[in-house]
């Protein structure tokens, strides 16, 4: 442990030591400085010019030569609620001697980077911005977000902000120590693997970080190696004075509490240490990270028994690089949350090597990769093996990526496809292979599985993959009166305009299918656009007993080129009441929310109940339809049963209705047949 950390433990614990209760709440308020004056007594190492060129190149300059430099803090609850970035701002003030550093936020309580994407014309460009700090993770795992997606979006941030003229560095996501049972407490404790749970989603941040140049500060670690203990209750126990009674106390932490409080959020000396690790990457100066007694490498790969039966491996190469004999355990986790893992003892001499074939478990054939819970670990850069190695009586805890060997598989793509024939890629050792995979005749929206075997000078590999398709949305020009009667759509002008959202391979959430309705008639809907002067019209047909429902539709307005990628969206939800209303409600990037939103709903005497909305132009950004003939759309319906969970019935999606690269396609006024859009997984 190096001795600007052990500082930090000192100066902690000299602090509180001299802190009541009461001095939390009124001696030390969140938008008090001089709150923060115990982080001035640490020690830091001194930066070096070039360092700070590398880390930051756009405006490392700025910084040494005293000109003003603004740090723009971008996260979720943890950024919102604690002072990690005025730490750091004071740290550069100290060590540059520029006196012109001010710290800015875009923070978002509770949500996932995809907000700030799409809120990132209002909240990022409207702020100045010479240094972002990005920092999701915690509800992006929590909400089963694909690591594909959480990247995807990151990556689009970073492009976004390096266009502003921002230098960008990435901070692990940090651990959530609630797995200690509490007296009283009903519930059982989270497995115990929820406390590093954000492991695979930092590891993500560091192949991304080495793919775009982009600097991550180790905060995970940095936060974890305060605390590691001989096993993973120890190690939360070790960090509860890193953590508040309440994210509103910053100064208290939970060792003054008898078993509750806030286990997500740090403390101020919690953020003390995220600081730390920040400083030290745009210094480069010492790692705050202990440095690895063992180098752990792994790849992924079936193994084929006599039976002909598969079993998938991760093959680990473990060796020791120190100089000294290392002993120890390691315990070997695979899934985010999830207690099942593997033990290995190992004894090694430097230089010593170890071999050791870790089983999934639950996965017999490659299907099983794209089931919950396998396909939100292998859906991504690579798969991760979360790994503890509990040695002398401490632990430090590593997300291993383990590639497929040999690579090959199903690419991974979005695909328009302009007729019933989807060309579907295949990576294989000599290349890339084309197969064509037809579409059902007359079918709008389907899902197809994909499997073959590939040879290759390891044998014959089996893959399997999902081919996902809508078909694009045919939009006509035309206008409506937003009452609930469908007379106006059901004319010769939107024949064929109608699409479904309500078959049962659209009932989809966050683990995979999920329809919870007795038969499709329960709830069923379909849906209709038009183009109108000053905004779009959207109806809906609805099969079953809806008066409980609701649903939300999202609009990229973006040109076509981009459509299906990460970036801004606008969304408004709607709420059906009895009485016969629609409410409105804009989601938060809506221009101008109340001018002019219209919904109304009618059901008939044959029991189907027609829907109308309109929504202008403007409150999406935009003064017509766009130029590209072209909109990004998405839409979710969420059928409320009289017990148990809701189905959602989603048009385009996978599950995940926050991220505009799966968004379907609406096309105003089209020649022809529509084409698909198309999903590779």
């Amino acid at each position: 442990m190096n001795k600007l950390i052990t500082h930090i433990f000192l100066s902690m614990f000299l602090a509180l030591a001299g802190q009541s209760r009461a001095d939390a709440k009124s001696q030390f308020p969140w938008s008090d400085p001089d709150a923060l004056a115990f982080a001035d007594e640490t020690p830091l190492p001194a930066p070096d010019a070039a360092a700070l060129n590398r880390t930051l190149p756009l405006n490392g300059k700025r910084l040494a030569s005293g000109e003003p430099f603004t740090i723009l803090a971008i996260g979720d609850s943890v950024t919102a609620t604690g002072p990690y970035p005025e730490i750091l701002a004071r740290y550069l003030r100290r060590a540059t001697g520029n006196e012109n550093i001010a710290v800015a936020r875009a923070a978002y309580p509770g949500k996932s980077v995809d907000a700030a994407v799409r809120r990132s014309g209002r909240d990022i460009d409207a702020r100045p911005c010479d240094l972002a700090l990005i920092m999701f993770g915690l509800n992006d795992q929590g909400a089963l977000t694909p690591v594909e997606s959480y990247i995807e979006q990151t990556e689009w941030l970073i492009n976004h902000l390096r266009a502003r003229g921002a230098d960008v560095i990435l901070l692990e996501p940090t651990p959530h120590i609630n797995i200690l049972a509490r007296p009283g407490d009903k519930n059982p404790p989270p497995p115990e693997a929820s406390i590093f749970r954000t492991l695979g989603f930092a590891g993500a941040l560091r192949m991304l970080g080495a793919k775009t140049n982009t600097p991550v500060a180790r905060t995970f670690d940095a936060l974890w190696n305060a605390g590691a203990g001989a096993s993973l209750a120890q190690t939360a126990r070790n960090l509860r004075p890193y953590y508040p009674r309440h994210y509103n106390e910053i100064f208290s932490r939970l060792t003054e509490t008898g078993d509750g409080g806030d286990t997500i959020h740090p403390n101020a000396y919690g953020h003390q240490l995220l600081a730390c690790a920040v400083y030290e990457t745009i210094t480069n100066t010492i790692s705050q990270t202990t440095p690895a007694s063992l180098e752990i490498t792994g790849k992924t790969l079936w193994k084929q028994n006599d039976k002909g039966a598969y079993t998938l491996i991760t093959r680990l190469a473990i060796s020791n690089t120190t100089s000294l004999a290392r002993s120890g355990t390691l315990a070997i986790y695979p899934f985010p949350q999830d207690d099942r893992h593997e033990t290995l003892a190992y004894a090694l001499q430097p230089g010593g090597e170890l071999a050791h074939d870790f089983t999934w478990p639950g996965v017999g054939a490659p299907g099983d990769l794209l089931a919950h819970p396998c396909v939100h670990v292998f859906a991504g850069p690579a798969p991760f093996l979360q790994i503890v190695n509990y040695a002398n009586g401490r632990n430090r805890v590593r997300a291993i990526p383990a590639p497929f060997f040999p690579e090959v598989g199903f690419v991974r793509e979005r695909i328009v496809a302009t007729n019933a024939t989807a060309a579907v890629r295949i990576k294989t050792p000599s290349g890339i292979r084309k197969i064509n995979v037809p579409i059902p005749e007359g079918s709008p929206v389907g899902r197809i599985p994909l499997s073959t075997t590939i040879e290759t000078p390891q044998g014959q590999i089996p893959i399997a993959g999902e081919l996902a398709y809508v078909r694009q949305a045919a939009v006509f020009s035309g206008e409506a009166i937003t009452d609930g009667s469908l007379d106006e759509w059901l004319g010769a002008d939107t024949v064929g305009a109608w699409f479904p959202v309500g078959e049962p391979v659209q009932a989809r959430w966050i683990r995979g299918h999920a329809d919870y309705r007795k038969t499709p008639a329960e709830c069923h809907t379909t849906w209709a656009l038009k183009a109108g002067r000053d905004g779009i019209h959207l109806a809906f047909r609805a099969r079953g007993d809806i008066g409980k429902d609701s649903f939300a539709v999202y609009f990229d307005t973006r040109p076509p080129e981009h459509l299906g990628t990460a970036g801004p969206y606008s969304w408004v939800d709607g709420i059906i009441k009895p009485s016969g209303k629609i409410i409105l409600k804009p989601g938060d990037t809506f221009l101008n929310a109340n001018a002019g939103l219209k919904a109304a709903y009618k059901t008939g005497g044959d029991g189907t109940t027609g829907g109308e909305i309109f929504i202008p132009y403007k409150t999406i950004g935009i003064t017509q339809w766009p130029d590209g003939g072209e909109l990004g759309l998405s839409i979710v319906w969420t059928h409320r049963h009289e017990s148990g969970p809701p189905t959602r019935l989603m048009w385009s999606e996978n599950g995940h209705p926050w991220s505009s690269r799966w968004f379907g396609v609406a096309r105003r006024d089209p020649a022809g047949a529509q084409p698909y859009i198309i999903r590779i997984l």
